[in-house]
């Protein structure tokens, strides 16, 4: 086998068609039950669903041989056949299992289901580092896998009941040795209780990077597990130390192979000496993503190594679209030198590149010899005496002109000059590519047969990067030319969402049919109120038509205005001086505003669903019903409560506060309110800098949030949706007038809008926000259904016209 992989053959091409056209001479097969020789050969009859080598070779060689491929080869050669599979499932071959190749896939499901075959059974290593999807601890442990030594959870950030989950799985696995949880938390408190719960389980076990985030928030030394000192206690001029020792945690991204930035190093300061780590000057801290790092991590003194590459990466210019041939046959020296970029570390593309080859890129420039330099020497000289005889002819007085044929005439010269003195800074760029110019066209087309052979091999997009030794590059890959790292960040988000797409759909839908219920029930209340010229207040929607009455008043609307400009002008001159005391009153009215949104607006609603079904309801209930919807809202909007009870909070907020706004305020404020958040989407998208960015429709969880009160986003899984876009997508139904013509097709554009942008567009390479194209999807099917009707309404009105004259 190693012979023939040095020969170049690959391994399972030496599995399938060497061993097998090798063994021509007959061999002789010894059965354990039949001690009686057979013979296996050109004359024996070979047995159905198995081929000759794999039926005459020992089954300890064949192992062996099995042995030597990889796991996705080994894969391969399982589907040769029946006694094939059966060998390659072995559970001695499987010793390891990664799956952090595959994270975009990998689930609860998928991973009980690959850890429940017999081939998994001895598995010894586990990566699930970036498989965010995974959510469940349970079947590691419980599934045969209880001989693991190593389990790799990086990044892991989803998992449900962390410290609960993880002793009880290091419990069930007495041989594990070691356990990586880095990036499943970042909360202090859940990080000691989490270390001391497993150590307590497993006192010897190794914990990797999550160790040295312990040994951060404890303050002990990480080889020791000693009581750190803190590091400024012998420097001089420095006051005596107080307070409890912390560590600060430096990363790094050159001491790992994996590609990231990992904690690799502490340092230790007491409370007094706490921010002298921030003007270290062997510190420093990336602006990016707000980590400190020493200086071989970092490749400017503002951006990680990891953040360059990431956000260099991140944009769409720095690839090269394969999927069109012109983008090949139009590719030229100006592509060349704006595509072709530094990359800070190797190890930081995309794993799913692949490399088609290095061009050197060198472009040099000969001087002339000897015999021409003294020919251009001549050259000058005489061109210097018949400038000098022209000067001498001119007046004295008279203006030296300067046009087109003496500036040609200077670059000329300084060409010559620089040839003569054999400067290669000076000599002029038209020159220097001039003599460069087969090198160019050279490098061009080797570039251009690179890309064009990727192409051939189905790749869609390339990158061009400089080598250690300023060669360039060409890489490529099949993956879609979206932002993100791997090219795939939001074809990522994409997926997730398909599997929860009916929870991202469902909620949606059900504030639209709500919104929807109740406008036409109060428009049915104001019609009837109409109808019997009712007095007074005798229905909700009686009320709400008044109210919206006085609110489209000019007088009202002006008041509005400069009240509400008074206020924002107020607000700013308090945050200005007063920014934490503001902040302090802003989060208690907040829980004030939402205690009051639940309680009020539930109530009012409640009122009118059961007067409109005629359901009797008793003070004390009605008042009992309203405290304890608003004080469990309030509570699981602060507090860790069940996942789906968070979730139906929040739809029901943002259910009320849209049905309130649609009702109490006019169309005209409801529009513009809706069409305010549609263009800030589409200048968030388009990355205009003079707007604020609104965070889009859908994010995953491993993004930082700036606060953790109230929890204010729907999270579905690993994604986070703006829970806004709720209320936004109610309102949209609060512009549609009460009746069946005008409500379906906008609930269906709305609908198409949102499935379109949030689950297809992807796919193709477009990425838009959902609330604008829904909004104007609604706006299109409804000049499209006036225009329509009116038509018809027009033919119908003549026909009755025509019938009546006859």
């Amino acid at each position: 086998n190693h012979s023939e992989q040095q020969r170049g053959g690959s391994s399972s091409a030496l599995a399938t068609n060497g061993i097998t056209g090798r063994f021509r001479t007959p061999w002789r097969r010894v059965d354990s039950r039949n001690p009686t020789p057979q013979l296996v050969g050109s004359d024996a009859v070979e047995p159905r669903g198995e081929s000759r080598f794999a039926a005459a070779a020992p089954e300890d060689c064949f192992l062996h041989i099995m042995s030597f491929l990889s796991d996705r080869e080994r894969a391969a050669a399982s589907e040769v056949n029946r006694a094939w599979h059966e060998v390659a499932s072995e559970p001695q071959l499987w010793r390891s299992l990664d799956l952090s190749r595959m994270f975009q896939q990998v689930d609860n499901r998928l991973l009980a289901s690959m850890l429940s075959q017999r081939r998994f059974r001895d598995i010894e290593v586990l990566n699930l580092a970036d498989c965010s999807a995974v959510t469940s601890l349970d079947m590691i442990g419980a599934c045969g896998t209880s001989k693991l030594k190593f389990l790799q959870l990086t990044h892991c950030d989803d998992i449900r009941d962390l410290s609960r989950a993880v002793p009880a799985m290091v419990a069930r696995l007495p041989d594990l040795q070691f356990l990586e949880l880095f990036g499943c938390t970042n909360d202090r408190d859940t990080i000691v209780r989490l270390v001391e719960d497993v150590r307590a389980v497993r006192p010897n076990i190794r914990l990797g990077c999550f160790w040295t985030q312990y040994c951060a928030a404890v303050g002990i030394e990480c080889e020791s597990g000693q009581p750190a000192e803190c590091a400024h206690r012998d420097n001089i001029g420095q006051r005596g130390c107080w307070g409890e020792v912390r560590g600060r945690v430096l990363y790094s991204c050159t001491t790992f192979e994996r590609p990231g930035n990992f904690p690799d190093e502490v340092v230790f300061a007491c409370e007094h000496h706490r921010e002298d780590d921030l003007v270290d000057d062997s510190i420093f801290n990336c602006h990016v993503c707000m980590k400190q790092f020493r200086f071989g991590s970092m490749w400017t003194e503002v951006v990680c190594r990891v953040c360059y590459d990431e956000s260099y990466l991140s944009q769409k210019s720095s690839w090269i679209d394969l999927t069109q041939s012109s983008s090949i046959s139009k590719f030229s020296f100006v592509d060349l030198a704006r595509n072709v970029r530094s990359v800070a570390d190797r190890k930081n593309l995309p794993r799913s590149l692949r490399s088609y080859g290095v061009v050197p890129c060198r472009l040099d420039f000969s001087f002339p010899d000897g015999e021409e330099v003294d020919e251009i020497k001549q050259e000058l000289e005489a061109a210097d005496a018949a400038v000098a005889v022209d000067d001498g002819n001119n007046n004295a007085g008279a203006a030296v002109v300067v046009d087109d044929e003496n500036l040609m005439f200077l670059e000329e010269r300084q060409e010559r000059e620089a040839l003569v003195q054999g400067d290669r800074e000076n000599v002029p760029l038209r020159t220097f590519l001039a003599n460069n110019r087969w090198r160019v066209n050279d490098q061009v087309s080797r570039v251009r047969e690179m890309l064009g052979q990727a192409r051939s091999h189905s790749a869609t997009r390339a990158l061009l990067r400089y080598t250690e030794s300023h060669d360039v590059e060409v890489l490529a890959d099949r993956q879609a030319m979206l932002p993100g790292r791997d090219g795939s960040e939001q074809m990522q988000l994409t997926l997730w969402a398909w599997r929860q797409a009916l929870s991202i759909i469902y909620p949606i839908i059900a504030i639209m049919l709500t919104v929807l219920y109740f406008t036409s029930v109060l428009a049915r209340q104001e019609a009837d109120a109409a109808a019997s010229g009712a007095t007074g207040s005798a229905t909700y929607g009686s009320m709400m038509a008044r109210e919206r009455e006085q609110a489209m008043t000019p007088q009202f609307a002006l008041l509005l205005g400069g009240t509400m400009m008074l206020t924002t002008i107020c607000s700013v001159y308090l945050i200005m001086r007063h920014r934490e005391f503001c902040e302090r009153m802003f989060r208690r009215f907040l829980v004030a505003d939402i205690m009051l949104i639940l309680v009020v607006g539930s109530g009012t609603l409640l009122l009118i669903f059961c007067e409109d079904m005629g359901i009797p309801l008793g003070l004390w209930t009605y008042l009992l019903l309203m405290w304890n919807f608003g004080v469990l809202g309030t509570y699981s909007l602060y507090y860790d409560v069940p996942p789906t009870l968070h979730r139906f909070y929040l739809v029901a907020i943002n259910a009320i506060m849209a049905v309130l706004m649609s009702a109490s305020m006019g169309m005209y404020f409801v529009s513009f309110f809706v069409t305010i958040a549609a263009l800030g989407d589409i200048a968030s998208e388009m990355r205009c800098t003079r707007v604020p960015l609104l965070s889009p429709f859908l994010f995953p969880t491993t993004v930082e949030l700036l606060f953790d009160t109230p929890r204010i986003l729907y999270q579905v899984g690993n994604l986070r949706i703006r829970a806004a876009d709720l209320m936004w997508f109610g309102l949209l139904m609060g512009l549609v007038e009460p009746s069946l013509a005008a409500i379906v097709p906008a609930f269906v554009a709305v609908v198409a809008g949102l499935v379109l942008t949030v689950f297809v567009a992807p796919f193709f390479g477009k990425r838009s926000r959902p609330l604008p194209v829904a909004y104007f999807a609604m706006l299109v099917a409804g000049i499209v259904r006036t225009a329509a009707f009116s038509a018809f309404y027009r033919d119908f009105v003549l026909q009755e016209s025509t019938l009546t004259f006859v």
